[in-house]
């Protein structure tokens, strides 16, 4: 056959299982709670901007689908802070753009 080429493999990037984990039960809220409160799949996605093929691969817990997406759907349900609470001043709090200092000369680092 001239000018076939194979199909190029696409793998997947690694995703640690917490993350998979995490995702699956962010999707499973969605689920749960959206029809909880008798809201169409349509309507659904209407109120947040997305196609009804990302809020399915949402509700299982797709990681292609973005964060953000995710958080807009726990927004909306009125679920966010309780599925992900803002986390605490000291991780956030200080300078974005302070430098790590050196490490004052220990030749063993390794």
């Amino acid at each position: 056959m001239k000018g076939f080429m194979p199909k190029k493999l696409v793998s997947e990037p690694f995703l640690h299982p917490n993350i998979n984990a995490r995702l699956a039960v962010w999707g499973r809220c969605v689920r749960v709670q959206r029809v909880r409160q008798k809201i169409k799949a349509v309507d659904f996605c209407l109120r947040i901007d997305i196609s009804e093929s990302t809020l399915r691969r949402l509700e299982s817990g797709d990681p292609s689908v973005a964060a953000g997406t995710y958080l807009a759907a726990l927004n909306a349900l009125g679920l966010m802070d309780a599925v992900v609470p803002m986390p605490s001043a000291a991780w956030f709090d200080g300078s974005p753009n302070a430098r790590v200092s050196g490490l004052g000369g220990d030749d063993d680092y390794f």
